[in-house]
């Protein structure tokens, strides 16, 4: 019995010693795990702390009346001065009117923007924005959270509490007012405005997230806004369709054509095949009594008219395509898009009003809606007509000086040569048709500045003379302004 007991007290102690050595090597696991937790803690805090210290600093440096040459000595710049986007289609209107250089260090990307002081006189481009962000290909949503926090803090003991973003399509290289992850923050002093965004993009087949540090100095946005009204103003005047459908109705009520039919009184501006029938038909009548001085006016209205209508049909068939052929017999000609999948009103009836008629009000009319999309009547252009579009427009005021248009037709002419300076001075590996033999037209940089110039003398008050005075500014400093309105690039 004695035995028993003893048996049993030593098999108690046994089971007390095992659980209490498990219990001794999970609190050493548990106090391993905390350790190997708060390393990582630290770690990340520190990476943390060296993205967002990087954005922070590279802020706080940004000394914004630098001027571009100061800038390129002081960095030791090699590169050339970029103001082409690596995406030919499109771009974002602010780069419309600055110059850009880059700094990449390990993973962040620091881009410069020097805008013209808009001085024609004596221009000078000075650094007025910055894009800080930097690169990852993984996200880190623990990581990212820190960062934010970090940079946030930062920003509000030096700017005050942020504000919400404005829906400005000038105020930023990319819509940040919008939400993707964390709600984008803005912050402004009396010079200058700054975000903090989070972005994304993507290269090649890899998606780089980023947050992105944008600020801008203030006297930018009146200059930026003022270019992009001048140039929509413009545009307007001479393309936009409810513009020209007004002056067209002014000038038939003063003829013979019928009212009703020429100008819809509804407000949809949809004119439909019976309708087109009609005034092709009333042309036709006009052409055969000789009624020369009204003809390039019914013409012009008719080719403006036209665009409202949609064939039916699908071009790529066979045909025959009985509305199309039908209007085709009026000179109502439409085209099949094949990269479109659609109809469109050609562009050739503009040529025969201007071919034909080039001393009427609309014949001159013409010439300038054709000079404004560099004579590419089919959509399929390639290269660089900015050549052919200077050549046309001095030709024109040689013929017609007087012309109500010279101030139009002198406005392509600049920035033809303007496209040609530029497309001779982009970077080599720039996505824009590069011809190596090609390169640093200086004669086409000058040709522009003395167009611009004589826009300016003769035209002051004009609304081209205000885009000449930007453009000019930029033409003068020397470096590649970023326009190329008659480059066109098709694939």
């Amino acid at each position: 019995m004695k035995i028993n007991k003893i048996l049993l007290l030593g098999i108690i102690l046994s089971l007390i010693f095992i659980a209490e050595s498990f219990r001794l090597k999970s609190s050493t696991e548990n106090l391993s795990n905390v350790a190997d937790s708060l390393n990582i803690h630290i770690k990340s805090q520190k990476i943390a702390q060296s993205i967002a210290d990087y954005y922070v600093r590279t802020l706080r440096l940004t000394l914004w009346s630098m001027d571009i040459n100061r800038w390129i000595t002081n960095q030791g710049y090699k590169e050339a001065i970029d103001t082409f986007q690596k995406d030919v289609y499109s771009h974002w209107p602010y780069e419309d009117y600055c110059f850009k250089t880059q700094i990449k260090e390990k993973d962040c990307l620091v881009e410069y923007y020097f805008f013209n002081n808009g001085d024609y006189l004596n221009p000078k481009a000075t650094l007025q924005q910055i894009l800080i962000f930097n690169l990852r290909t993984k996200q880190d949503n623990i990581l990212d959270q820190e960062i934010w926090k970090i940079i946030s803090d930062s920003l509000t003991k030096s700017f005050g509490m942020p504000h919400s973003i404005p829906n400005d399509n000038l105020l930023s290289p990319f819509s940040i007012h919008e939400k993707y992850g964390m709600e984008s923050k803005l912050w402004e002093d009396k010079s200058k405005r700054i975000i903090l965004a989070e972005y994304y993009r993507w290269e090649g087949e890899v998606r780089n997230d980023f947050f992105v540090i944008f600020a801008r100095d203030k006297s930018l946005d009146s200059l930026a806004h003022r270019l992009e009204t001048m140039e929509q103003i413009r545009s307007d005047r001479i393309n936009k369709r409810q513009s020209i459908i007004s002056e067209l109705c002014d000038s038939l009520r003063q003829t013979a054509a019928p009212h009703d039919l020429f100008c819809r009184t509804d407000s949809s501006g949809v004119y439909s095949f019976n309708d087109l029938v009609k005034i092709g038909y009333f042309i036709s009548k006009a052409k055969l009594i000789g009624d020369s001085v009204h003809l390039p006016l019914y013409l012009m209205a008719l080719c403006i008219y036209g665009q409202s209508y949609s064939p039916q049909g699908n071009g790529d068939g066979s045909g025959p395509f009985t509305d199309v052929d039908s209007l085709r017999y009026y000179n109502i000609i439409f085209e099949w898009d094949h990269m479109g999948l659609c109809w469109h009103y050609s562009k050739k009836p503009l040529m025969d009003i201007y071919t034909k008629y080039s001393n009427s009000y609309w014949g001159q009319r013409a010439f300038v809606m054709l000079q404004n999309i560099g004579w590419c009547l089919d959509g399929m252009c390639n290269g660089n007509d900015g050549s052919y579009v200077a050549s046309m427009g001095e030709e024109f005021l040689k013929r017609c000086p007087e012309s109500l248009y010279a101030a139009n037709v002198l406005l392509t002419i600049a920035k033809g040569y303007e496209t040609n300076w530029n497309v001779s001075t982009c970077k080599t590996g720039s996505d824009y048709m590069y011809d190596s033999t090609y390169r640093y037209d200086e004669p086409s940089r000058l040709k522009s500045i003395l167009t611009y110039e004589r826009i300016i003398t003769a035209f002051p008050n004009s609304c081209e003379a205000e885009i000449a005075k930007i453009r000019l500014s930029h033409l003068k400093l020397g470096i590649n302004t970023g326009r190329t309105d008659y480059f066109f690039v098709w694939d």
